[in-house]
């Protein structure tokens, strides 16, 4: 079952859920309206755990209901708080898969360009404005093990056209979810579930067990 412990980054504590496993680890980014609370409440914890991989889901710095010392929309702080929660993945080893929701996902793209994704699971990606993190995820094409997005048919937060254009730059597949909304993974969580599984199976090492057992 998942602990609660703390990442710690640029003077900023923010509390944050882990569990010990082996493999490739997962970090669950959340969106503006949630925290790290969101990942157990919906299961995702427990399937990471049932899957025998360690995870790390952060409260950051970004979110309105965030736990940590001090909110900002900082990159540099938010990207530090990010690497830090997986840097405390007992025996986690990078390539990591990161799960990235609404502006959780342009922290997530942040977190890839900087190396510390394998694979990268976009849930309803928020980049908005953002030129550079739209810039990232460009760079991103090709370089990953495994790329999703997901999006929900009702999502009145990220356009069709925005999720299908981040899809189209990262190279990845699209799952467009009917009748999901922008918390795509709260109205569909077999969806995002099912994302997570192929993530590890492609992290996987080569002749070594699959990260899914399943679909």
């Amino acid at each position: 079952m998942a602990s609660e412990g703390l990442a710690v980054a640029e003077g900023v504590e923010c509390p944050a859920l882990y569990s010990r496993g082996r493999g490739a680890g997962v970090l669950f980014l959340h969106g503006y309206s949630f925290d790290r609370r969101i990942w157990s409440s919906l299961g995702f914890t427990r399937l990471v755990e049932g899957l025998g991989h360690p995870l790390a889901a952060p409260d950051m710095p970004y979110g309105r209901r965030t736990g940590c010392t001090r909110r900002t929309r900082s990159v540099e702080v938010n990207t530090a708080i990010a690497l830090d929660a997986l840097e405390r993945l007992a025996r986690a080893r990078p390539p990591a898969a990161v799960v990235g929701a609404s502006l959780g996902g342009r922290y997530a793209v942040y977190l890839a360009a900087a190396g510390a994704a394998g694979a990268l699971v976009l849930a309803a990606p928020a980049l908005g404005g953002d030129e550079r993190a739209w810039s990232l995820l460009r760079g991103l094409r090709g370089r990953l093990r495994c790329a999703c997005v997901i999006w929900g048919d009702r999502d009145r937060v990220v356009g069709e056209d925005e999720a299908r254009e981040a899809a189209r730059l990262l190279g990845a597949d699209l799952t467009v979810v009917e009748g999901a909304g922008h918390v795509v993974y709260r109205d569909s969580p077999d969806t995002l579930a099912a994302a997570v599984r192929r993530a590890l199976s492609a992290l996987a090492p080569p002749g070594g067990p699959e990260g899914g057992h399943g679909g």
